[in-house]
């Protein structure tokens, strides 16, 4: 990790290419793989490489790792309007604060998710002699706004040399309504997000807490679609659940059946090792 810190501040990221020559051959890529996820790097892993089935998907990582559109010594800060704030930021990048990331080298196949939430309005209490207290409580404050704005600023520098700034804006609208909510919810980014926040239950926790996230999230997400906006107290057959949230429950099995999140018993049969774990 210091190594990663260190390469960030002289604006360099690190592709690491790791191969293997057994099934069974330990490469220790948990521990390597930090230089490339805080640099802004890109980790290629080939489990029992061979140059004549492997070699050609080798060749064409290397060249468009070396041809693509690069942006360099970038920096990214994502502001928020009142009443949201950002919870988390998920990616390959160093936080250099609490809202500024460093990205020494930007492209195409990069993104970087956040996680929001609400806004809490701290006020400070108030002692019965009228003095002010020193203790401050938290009420949450609901957002009277039709939209809310979320508006990411990206600095870097083109291969020309010339010093750019994309500024994106986005606004996305409030409803009270939670049939609106739970129809307009994006199935794909929602799973891509869950697999994320288990990614780091699994590196601060182990496996099977991570495993317990993902099944615990289709649960309440289901469990609250109930709540609010269905007259049933279960989801029985297909028809019952909105289209948005159709494929929830597969998605949630998928994941808990693939090589990251998958129970030893079942990845073992696939000769799937820790490395590509």
């Amino acid at each position: 990790m210091d190594l990663a810190i260190n390469l960030t501040k002289y604006q360099i990221s690190c592709d690491l290419f790791q191969f293997s020559s057994s099934i069974n051959e330990y490469c220790d890529i948990s521990t390597i793989k930090g230089i490339c996820r805080c640099s802004g790097g890109q980790l290629f892993y080939y489990k029992n490489y061979n140059d004549i089935i492997n070699g050609e998907s080798f060749s064409n990582d290397f060249y468009k790792l070396l041809t693509r559109k690069q942006g360099w010594e970038s920096v990214m800060r994502i502001r928020c309007s009142k009443g949201i704030s950002i919870k988390h930021y998920y990616g390959c990048f160093y936080r250099r604060s609490a809202d500024l990331l460093s990205i020494p080298t930007i492209d195409c196949d990069k993104s970087i998710t956040v996680l929001l939430s609400h806004s809490t309005l701290s006020t400070s209490t108030i002692n019965i002699d009228g003095g002010d207290g020193d203790g401050d409580e938290k009420k949450e404050k609901y957002i009277s706004d039709p939209y809310i704005y979320i508006q990411s600023a990206l600095l870097y520098t083109n291969s020309n040399g010339q010093r750019r700034i994309r500024c994106c804006t986005k606004q996305i609208p409030v409803t009270s309504s939670y049939d609106e909510l739970f129809n307009n919810i994006n199935l794909s980014v929602m799973t891509s997000l869950i697999a994320k926040q288990a990614v780091f239950k699994m590196l601060s926790k182990d496996i099977a807490s991570s495993r317990m996230f993902i099944q615990d999230c289709c649960i309440s997400i289901l469990s609250s679609y109930c709540k609010y906006c269905s007259n049933n107290s279960n989801l029985k057959t297909e028809s019952e659940y909105p289209l948005s949230l159709r494929y929830l429950p597969l998605n949630t099995l998928g994941l808990l059946k693939c090589g990251a999140f998958g129970d030893i018993r079942d990845i073992s049969k696939l000769w799937i090792n820790i490395d590509e774990r």
